[in-house]
């Protein structure tokens, strides 16, 4: 998950662009986690999700969870979009749908995280816009460690 979350965090902040493959591969992971999760938990024993699952959603949770953000947050965005010009792209959107079948719930404070420090960071380089998924990627996998570490 780490390299998918470099590659897409470099090429939006490169080209503006979080791949769609890269969002597939960590939905994927994601599924096949919270699968893992539902049918064989035994199997996650002796593994960092073992520290993780107690404190992330359940699994059925977090799915409907990435699916519900990804169909709220593209309505969100097209309408915006017929209204007005784009602030967040449909790339950050799946992006951020792809770590809510991992994360769940936890998507929440890492989103906020995620674009109160671009946020900041823009405005301190003089910039009326900044590419959300290095942002968000920072976030969500600071979410995972926190969980690990059972911070909250």
């Amino acid at each position: 998950m780490v390299g998918i979350a470099l590659f897409a965090s470099v090429r939006d902040a490169r080209e503006g662009i979080i791949p769609n493959t890269s969002c597939i591969i960590l939905a994927a992971c994601g599924v096949c986690l919270q699968i893992v999760r539902m049918a064989a938990p035994s199997l996650l024993e002796c593994t960092l999700w073992a520290l993780v699952a107690p404190e992330l959603d359940g699994a059925a949770a977090s799915l409907i969870e990435a699916a519900l953000l990804l169909l709220g947050g593209t309505a969100a965005e097209l309408c915006w979009r017929r209204h007005h010009r784009p602030a967040l792209g449909l790339g950050d959107v799946k992006y951020a749908a792809a770590w809510t079948a991992i994360i769940g719930s936890w998507i929440l404070p890492a989103v906020a995280v995620a674009a109160l420090a671009g946020a900041v960071v823009s405005l301190a380089r003089g910039r009326s816009h900044f590419p959300f998924g290095p942002y968000l990627s920072f976030a969500c996998m600071g979410a995972l460690l926190m969980a690990c570490a059972h911070v909250f």
